[in-house]
């Protein structure tokens, strides 16, 4: 028994709980260093998609918005702004002034609405208007354009709306435009709306760089610039470029702020040639 308690010292069971302590703080430390290592690559990956994501939010909104365009309406302002004519809307003329049209609602107890708008239609605006005489499309200037209640501008007799909806008072649009009417344009006759739009790479009140639209008149007087989409790079590392090609194809590049903070590329489109909807 007194050898057992000697060879049982309690400096020993002090060096063994010492050995053990240090093994456990090597093996802490080396966790925590994986750990640190694994959040910090989940969070690169994290900005790498958010990046991503924001480049094709962008591309896809740019190509919608150039495909929905006439053709050859578009126009480089230097090489990170575009201007185009974009897509209002279509619809048919449901009565004709002198200087006035009436159009149908955009919904109808009828199987399809003959209306569909785009955007909300507004003065500024170009109408192209089918007409019968000169056998082509006549080109107007939007003066105003307001929504109406009253169901005497589109009768149901015309056959472009149902008595129903001339009880629910579905509101119509109603446009004035600037020259008179010809003769050629009667009640039928189908309608294009286009809207003059500049669509560019901005620098917003916080420094930072962002796709912004401009919506602008038929002369070509564009509003203040509203913000769309961002942070992006700035012009000099291709947050925004567009190119027209020869053949009529438009080449977009979209670089994200955190995809130059990375080091990735500029995410790069290519959209076909658009055939214009009218003359």
């Amino acid at each position: 028994m007194s050898g057992a308690r000697r060879h049982c010292r309690p400096g020993a069971v002090l060096a063994e709980l010492l050995v053990a302590l240090v093994i456990s703080s090597v093996v802490a430390a080396l966790a925590a260093s994986v750990m640190v290592a694994a959040e910090r690559r989940v969070r690169a990956g994290s900005r790498s998609s958010e990046a991503v994501r924001l480049e094709q939010d962008v591309e896809l909104l740019l190509r919608s918005e150039i495909r929905a365009s006439l053709g050859d309406s578009l126009l480089l302002r230097g090489d990170t702004a575009l201007e185009l004519l974009a897509h209002v809307g279509t619809s048919v003329a449901c009565s004709v002034g002198a200087r006035t049209l009436t159009l149908p609602p955009t919904q109808t107890t009828g199987a399809t609405p003959l209306s569909r708008w785009r955007y909300t239609p507004a003065a500024g605006d170009l109408l192209y208007v089918y007409d019968t005489i000169a056998r082509g499309w006549g080109r107007y200037l939007v003066d105003s354009a307001a929504s109406r209640f009253e169901g005497a501008g589109c009768p149901p007799s015309t056959g472009f709306v149902s008595r129903s909806d001339s009880v629910l008072r579905r509101p119509l649009t109603r446009l004035v435009v600037a020259s008179a009417l010809s003769s050629g344009v009667t009640v039928g006759a189908p309608i294009r709306m286009v809207r003059r739009g500049r669509w560019g790479l901005v620098r917003g009140s916080d420094k930072s760089w962002e796709l912004a639209y401009r919506s602008c008149d038929a002369p070509g007087h564009c509003a203040a610039s509203q913000p769309v989409a961002g942070p992006l790079a700035a012009p000099a590392d291709s947050g925004l470029r567009f190119r027209v090609m020869p053949t009529g194809e438009v080449i977009i590049a979209v670089r994200s702020a955190q995809s130059l903070v990375l080091g990735q590329r500029p995410l790069t489109a290519t959209v076909p040639p658009m055939t214009p909807a009218v003359p």
